[in-house]
């Protein structure tokens, strides 16, 4: 695993800020970003946001609320750019 932590800036106050990290896993990549995490997991420990390529299509799962066991599931295969209308 390869960790990189970052800090988002908030666009509506500058001085408010968000610290977070990426997580990366040869099975695919997480996102925790501070005070936010998913069910079942230990404090700072979640990764809410999960990206990942299997069975050739590329997803995402998202955790929007903690107490919720399964996540949203989104396909990207629509997002493919060799399916850009002109």
């Amino acid at each position: 695993m390869r960790t990189i932590k970052f800090e988002i800036i908030d666009d509506s106050c500058p001085v408010r800020t968000l610290k977070g990290r990426v997580e990366i896993y040869p099975a695919g990549i997480g996102i925790y970003a501070e005070g936010y995490g998913q069910y079942g997991d230990i404090p700072k420990q979640g990764l809410p946001i999960w990206i990942e390529y299997y069975g050739g299509r590329l997803t995402v799962a998202l955790w929007p609320d903690i107490n919720e066991e399964e996540p949203i599931k989104t396909d990207l295969e629509g997002a493919r750019e060799c399916l850009y209308a002109e």
